[in-house]
């Protein structure tokens, strides 16, 4: 009977055993199946984490352009403005000049017309 007993005590335990590593082995399959899902998420994420940042610093460049193209065209028109105000002074000057002439031609005029 304990030979009997020992081989169906050990019959047990190889059936147990069998079970435990049947189960063990769908544990590591199912553990290795997520390890590579999550592989291929966590790629795809840090893929998309790239693209984020190189369309922000996309957009950081065309703003910093934007704003430079900004700059020069408030530079132009600040040299414009400049200018006209300088051109305008100077016609302004010429018109005032004219104007003095113009009296003194009209004076010379005047006085040869009374002495004749």
């Amino acid at each position: 009977k304990n030979e009997k007993e020992k081989s169906a005590n050990l019959t047990r335990r190889l059936l147990e055993t069998e079970d435990t590593l049947m189960k063990t082995s769908a544990v590591l399959d199912a553990t290795e199946k997520t390890e590579q899902k999550l592989i291929s998420e966590g790629k795809d994420l840090i893929s998309a984490v790239t693209r984020s940042i190189q369309d922000g610093d996309k957009l950081y460049s065309l703003l910093e352009e934007s704003r430079d193209a900004d700059i020069e065209r408030r530079i132009a028109t600040k040299d414009f403005n400049l200018a006209t105000a300088q051109i305008l002074q100077e016609v302004l000057s010429k018109i005032s000049t004219l104007g003095e002439a113009e009296k003194k031609y009209h004076s010379v005029l005047t006085e040869k017309s009374n002495s004749s």
